[in-house]
């Protein structure tokens, strides 16, 4: 875990330097005439950054021409004072105890006028579904978490961020597979529940549909025809239900592959699995077929990420 404690207006640079490493590449400046005081805690959790933070008033800018780790999302619960975003043309404000999503990958500004404290979530896109993708629409999105799942998760997340720093790393793996799995859940039953799709009776089918495709992945011969087969439905109704979900049913059932094979990749207590075996054991028999999906999916090889988890890791 690395801690920023307070920063004075003398030393924006060294705020600068910590947004940039741990919200990704942005530029942050305090309000025009206001002296600047900031702090930040940051824990890594598995595949999960853990981000604390406060901070008087202050602007964020991100370029377009900025670099950044690919394909993060970044996931922020508000715990005092009024936030702006603003991104792709939409402006939200969020107040405390709401949850927003964006992109940190896409120019945005952040607008603080008022001393803020925040938790935030920085993970892997594709850790979570394609639910999220139809959800948030690349712009930066404030999400329901007034009751059911969402006041769960709220809950659990503020938790999470307390508890963080007193569980060992393969425990701290695991907490991550788990937040990962209750996000999904979020985003699943907002998805579910959205006007654009056409009746309860299809919302439920659905939801069906993907809990028994996340409980039979581990089954080579799982494919649309067994999917279909099992629900009573034919194949081209499967894939009409699909085309509100942004992916196909194929590619739901890689992605969710892809995504079970890195976390074990990333799990301590698996550290001595040879990668083929991971591989096998998420339906990909063939290795090299395997590593070109992954390292599409996630920006690097399946190699690379073991290596860089189990780096950081140690780091710490």
């Amino acid at each position: 875990m690395r801690t920023a404690t307070e920063v004075d207006d003398y030393h924006v640079e060294t705020w600068h330097e910590l947004v940039g490493e741990y919200v990704r590449p942005m530029e942050p400046s305090p309000a025009p005439g206001q002296s600047f005081h900031a702090w930040m805690q940051v824990r890594r959790m598995g595949s999960i950054e853990v981000l604390e933070a406060g901070a008087t008033p202050y602007v964020v800018h991100r370029s377009p021409t900025r670099e950044c780790s690919p394909g993060q999302i970044f996931c922020s619960l508000q715990l005092s004072g009024p936030h702006l975003i603003a991104q792709d043309g939409q402006e939200i404000l969020r107040r405390p105890g709401e949850l927003a999503i964006f992109d940190p990958e896409r120019p945005c500004t952040l607008v603080c006028r008022e001393p803020v404290n925040f938790l935030a979530f920085v993970f892997p896109r594709q850790a979570v579904g394609s639910d999220l993708e139809a959800l948030v629409k690349g712009a930066a999105t404030v999400l329901p978490t007034g009751r059911g799942v969402g006041a769960l998760l709220t809950s659990f997340l503020r938790q999470l961020a307390k508890q963080s720093g007193d569980v060992q790393s393969a425990t701290a793996a695991r907490l991550a597979g788990h937040t990962l799995d209750l996000l999904s859940t979020f985003f699943a039953d907002l998805r579910g529940t959205e006007p654009g799709i056409e009746g309860a009776a299809q919302r439920s089918l659905i939801l069906r549909i993907k809990a028994y495709i996340e409980e039979n992945l581990t089954d080579p011969g799982l494919s649309p025809t067994t999917v279909a087969a099992a629900h009573h439905i034919s194949v081209r109704y499967l894939q009409r239900l699909f085309e509100d979900q942004a992916l196909t049913v194929s590619s739901w059932i890689r992605e969710r592959r892809l995504e079970h094979a890195r976390r074990d990749l990333v799990n301590p207590d698996q550290r001595g699995v040879p990668i083929t075996v991971i591989a096998d054991r998420w339906g990909f028999a063939d290795s090299a077929h395997f590593s070109r999906v992954f390292k599409t999916a996630y920006g690097l090889s399946p190699r690379d990420c073991r290596h860089n988890e189990f780096t950081v890791s140690i780091d710490q």
